[in-house]
């Protein structure tokens, strides 16, 4: 999963929603961060991952919402240790 934006949006979108997991905004915050770059990497062109960098555009405000600044800084922590790797 770890550098695959396709898997990253999904695990972002279950942690958001609390499908198939605990409800978890924090991780939600994380893995749409992940997933955001590297769709929008390989979003040129593809309808699915144009699809999908849209569907990021519109979830990060609401999670951004969810999560309060202080809690972002433990969100930080996750995305530097998921986007590296």
């Amino acid at each position: 999963m770890l550098g695959n934006a396709k898997s990253q949006w999904h695990l972002a979108s279950s942690y958001e929603e609390g499908k198939g997991t605990v409800r978890n905004q924090i991780e939600g915050y994380a893995w749409h961060e992940c997933a955001q770059a590297p769709y929008r990497a390989e979003s040129g062109g593809k309808q699915e991952a144009s699809k999908i960098t849209r569907d990021i555009d519109v979830a990060m405000p609401r999670v951004l919402t969810a999560v309060p600044e202080e809690r972002r800084r433990l969100a930080g922590i996750y995305i530097s240790l998921y986007a590296q790797q």
